[in-house]
């Protein structure tokens, strides 16, 4: 099954003021775009899992090595993570907070296993590495990412991770 995928980032601001004879202002256009063909190599990727979930200050861990099953039906079993979006849904009452499990915690963006994301409601967490070593799944020691609410009461979020599975 062949995977394409465009993830991006796009920034448009204007700030604006007023001068005695001038209306000064700042336009921001900021686009950055990283896309990736089917393969698993740099540049690439071949797998794709994406959901809406619901959990509580425990939280819940996705198995980024086996533990998901895609869209089509079939279990997702990732080497290396390309791209990740978390999105908190503009309803929570508290943060989601996202980052390595306890045990067998995936590492991949953060600095150490007791890294973690504050993502405020409506807020996004995306980071995206796309060449050859992204960020590594290691099945069974390294593929846990948690994801909890910050205090009592649950939360809902988006979740999507692409990468691929060599």
């Amino acid at each position: 099954m062949p995977l394409s995928a465009t993830i991006e980032a796009n920034v448009k601001a204007t700030l604006t003021s007023t001068a005695a004879l001038s209306s000064p202002q700042d336009v921001l256009t900021y686009l950055k775009r990283a896309s990736l063909s089917n393969g698993t190599g740099a540049g690439q990727g071949d797998q794709l899992w994406h959901g809406q979930r619901t959990t509580d200050q425990a939280g819940e861990n996705l198995d980024l090595a086996g533990g998901l099953t895609n869209a089509l039906g079939q279990p997702i079993n990732l080497a290396r993570v390309k791209g990740l979006l978390i999105r908190a849904a503009d309803g929570n009452a508290v943060n989601l907070v996202v980052g390595p499990a306890v045990t067998n915690g995936w590492a991949g963006p953060f600095g150490d296993a007791s890294d973690r994301i504050a993502v405020q409601p409506g807020g996004v967490f995306l980071v995206w590495a796309t060449g050859l070593t992204a960020w590594p799944v290691t099945a069974g020691t390294g593929d846990l990412l948690h994801i909890a609410a910050e205090s009592a009461g649950s939360v809902t979020y988006d979740a999507i991770v692409i990468g691929a599975s060599a």
